[in-house]
């Protein structure tokens, strides 16, 4: 079925399906993140009993949170590598908007849902465990976590009383996503990697090009032409190009979806 509306009812029971097809990947990620904070702090109270290890381990796991949430999404097209999986996905009950949003939200937000709830399960253990093993030094990691992430967001605020700094800094991470899912749809072995090494490319071109540009108007002032570069200009140049990513990018991995087969060409889709 793939009906060009969207029904909540349909769309409710294709994102409880990719639930249910991804429970293992689920519980495992969410089974890193228990043991990222939970095992540190019990081998570090068998060795002393003052020991505290979630500075450190609350510090790693909001890192791998935050790079989970601009790279993970690569990951939307792992699941339907092969002909049978994608056979699965075609005969899906549902339009392929329905299903697309459905595997966007359970690649992202279900990911990350399970990520939280492992490192609350094993901050509450570490807690207890300090509370009886230690000496009355136990500390909760989630409140160092969520500290962390919230340092991390507001460190790409160049000037945070300035509307237009935040809205640029703001769309710049989202269009940083948006980069991935576009790789992420392009290719389907390694997404991350591959991705990853994109990314680096265009990172390099585009300071070679900013290299390039300031370069060029170092000359024009040197042969005494005047140029002025106003900061507004270069933000609301920014917020065109990164709303253009966004755009761009989500279009694209959505007809990327529309148009899989069933046996795929090599390539870029192995």
């Amino acid at each position: 079925m793939n009906t060009s509306n969207f029904n909540t009812h349909r769309f409710t029971n294709v994102l409880l399906w990719e639930t249910m097809l991804n429970k293992r990947k689920l519980a495992t990620w969410a089974l890193i993140f228990f043991g990222l904070i939970a095992i540190p702090q019990l081998i570090g109270l068998i060795l002393a009993r003052n020991n505290n290890t979630i500075d450190v381990t609350s510090t790693i796991a909001g890192l791998i949170f935050m790079a989970y949430l601009v790279a993970g999404v690569a990951n939307i097209f792992t699941n339907i590598k092969t002909k049978q999986e994608r056979i699965n996905e075609f005969t899906l009950p549902a339009s392929n908007l329905e299903k697309f949003v459905a595997r966007y939200l359970q690649t992202v937000v279900g990911m990350s849902l399970a990520a939280i709830i492992g490192f609350l399960a094993g901050d509450l253990l570490q807690y207890l465990l300090t509370a009886i093993i230690g000496q009355g030094q136990q500390g909760w990691a989630s409140a160092l976590f969520f500290n962390f992430n919230n340092s991390f967001v507001g460190g790409f605020q160049l000037q945070s009383d300035l509307a237009m700094y935040t809205l640029t800094s703001i769309l710049g991470l989202i269009a940083l996503h948006a980069l991935f899912l576009f790789f992420g749809s392009i290719f389907h072995k390694h997404p991350v990697g591959m991705a990853i090494l994109s990314s680096m490319g265009l990172g390099i071109l585009t300071t070679l090009l900013t290299v390039g540009a300031t370069k060029i108007l170092m000359d024009l002032s040197d042969a005494g032409y005047v140029v002025y570069v106003y900061d507004v200009w270069i933000n609301v140049i920014l917020i065109i190009f990164y709303l253009a990513l966004i755009v761009f990018s989500s279009w694209f991995a959505y007809r990327k979806y529309t148009r899989l087969q069933v046996i795929n060409n090599r390539w870029f889709n192995k």
